[in-house]
């Protein structure tokens, strides 16, 4: 159910604007005068908004900060093939993402979990932890530390268009993990006869090779790809200006046949 939804059965103010610089917006919220502010999904927000809160601005980032800082650290944790990643409650500063921490904890990540699945189950293991967080913060006996420096962390940038083009001298994980990661919207892609199509999952067979990379190796039951170390076999796609089918009906659909190839 929305947000604003429950927000106006319980009679809690509703604010809607979509300029965050608007001093309508800062006016209102300061009318409030609120004691903290909670954010979960948003745009960056202005330094005179998330400091209105008199115990400041907290937010919920799915990732161990400081790896993974950025807008979408669910699709770079299976891009990267992270076998692991979590949560991370943190009070809202100047810079992006670089807060004090107040919360963390580790999640799994299952090897053909998709994002929307990811999503979905680490939205569902963060509201207790939230829950108690503001608690601890109306109690006064909140701890919060300093993100740790460390070196190898991973950035988790907006999603580009190249980010969706399958390469398929990648390996089959690597292949796999793209797939997994933009499932469904907005979708790993490649061509086949000049036509887009969106693979929506996929699975890695084994570490044979039969073929170059791209090629069709198999029609039987769906299609079998040879990747540029193993094989990946297409169980769902959605080709171009089309629903999404199974991976048999892309075989019969698109005339796929053995020593055609994905560009």
């Amino acid at each position: 159910m929305p947000t604003k939804v429950v927000a106006r059965r319980l009679k809690v103010p509703v604010f809607e604007e979509t300029n965050l610089h608007s001093e309508q917006l800062k006016n209102a919220i300061r009318q409030v005068e609120p004691y903290l502010g909670v954010v979960i999904g948003f745009r960056i927000l202005p330094e005179d908004i998330f400091t209105i809160p008199d115990k400041g601005t907290i937010n919920l980032h799915p990732s161990l900060l400081p790896d993974l800082r950025g807008p979408a650290p669910l699709r770079w944790a299976i891009l990267y093939g992270y076998r692991r990643s979590g949560i991370t409650i943190f009070f809202i500063n100047r810079d992006v993402d670089t807060g004090e921490i107040i919360y963390q904890s580790e999640i799994t990540i299952d090897p053909d979990e998709t994002h929307s699945e990811l999503e979905q189950r680490v939205a569902a293991v963060s509201i207790e932890p939230m829950k108690e967080t503001i608690e601890k913060i109306f109690e006064g006996n909140c701890l919060s530390f300093p993100q740790p420096d460390i070196v190898n962390i991973k950035p988790a940038p907006k999603i580009k268009k190249s980010d969706r083009i399958i390469n398929w001298n990648e390996g089959a994980e690597d292949i796999h993990n793209r797939v997994r990661a933009l499932s469904e919207r907005p979708g790993a892609f490649s061509t086949f006869n000049r036509k887009r199509v969106v693979i929506i999952k996929s699975v890695v067979l084994d570490t044979r090779t039969e073929g170059r990379p791209g090629e069709v190796v198999s029609t039987e039951d769906i299609p079998i790809v040879q990747t540029g170390k193993g094989l990946i076999g297409i169980l769902f796609a959605r080709p171009e200006s089309r629903q999404t089918v199974s991976g048999g009906e892309l075989v019969n659909g698109l005339r796929i046949k053995v020593g055609d190839s994905f560009m």
